[in-house]
């Protein structure tokens, strides 16, 4: 007679709790041992993208950005799709960085695959970096 192996890892599943000395009953083995055969076979999912605090008041920071930020990287986040500057929409990575991450980058400016952020150094102040850091990560980066 032919088993199908599911069937069989039932059956000693069963078989294996009930001869379980712990304390859990052998309806807790067995939904353990279901539960660890299923997330067996099924492929993981990506851990949820974390959530950086944000650094300042994102309402102060809507001023800001629609000031000096909009002209590259556009009212609604997307650099021109990236052609002009960074793209906050479909570019994920970008606000996957810290805050000091992309602070610095406000604050030194950055120079990456032919494109030119200038520093902001000198033009805002830290706190209105900051604001305008909170205003991208709140509005582009589902925060």
């Amino acid at each position: 007679m032919k088993y199908k192996p599911t069937l069989f890892l039932a059956a000693s599943a069963l078989f294996f709790s009930a001869c379980d000395d712990s304390k859990s009953t052998s309806e807790e083995s067995g939904a353990k041992d279901a539960t660890e055969t299923a997330s067996q076979k099924a492929p993981e999912k990506a851990p949820a993208p974390v959530k950086h605090p944000l650094p300042g008041d994102p309402v102060a920071g809507e001023a800001v950005y629609k000031k000096i930020c909009t002209a590259c990287h556009q009212a609604d986040g997307s650099g021109m799709n990236g052609m002009l500057a960074a793209n906050f929409v479909k570019d994920k990575t970008r606000l996957a960085k810290s805050n000091e991450e992309l602070l610095k980058s406000i604050r030194d400016g950055i120079t990456k695959d032919g494109k030119v952020m200038p520093p902001q150094k000198g033009v805002l102040t830290e706190q209105e970096m900051k604001d305008a850091l909170a205003f991208i990560r709140k509005s582009f980066g589902a925060q």
